[in-house]
């Protein structure tokens, strides 16, 4: 079983127990799927994959290339799927402090 998290642009963010050769597509069903508090994605999903060098970004973008979908999964990897904000729906950030 791999343990993997997703956030961003799908429907129920969190962590996920995924079979072993899970890919991103896997990930994004166990997270209810694309989309979410009024945001629509953009194609690009960044996978973070923790290696003995530190953090390793991975960028795929499945619009571009529809394979990157079915990108395998490593063990602790975190899938971002990036997002657009629809006209007329808040990003969630307005109140946020930084």
């Amino acid at each position: 079983m791999l343990q993997v998290k997703v956030v961003g642009c799908v429907k129920n963010a969190g962590d996920y127990s995924l079979p072993g050769g899970a890919t991103v597509k896997d990930a994004v069903q166990a997270a209810g799927g694309f989309g979410g508090q009024g945001n629509q994605p953009t194609g690009i999903v960044n996978i973070r994959r923790k290696t003995a060098d530190g953090v390793v970004g991975i960028e795929l973008n499945y619009k571009s290339v529809p394979t990157d979908i079915e990108t395998a999964l490593h063990d602790r990897d975190t899938v971002v799927v990036q997002h657009d904000i629809i006209p007329g729906h808040s990003s969630g950030l307005e109140n946020s402090q930084g």
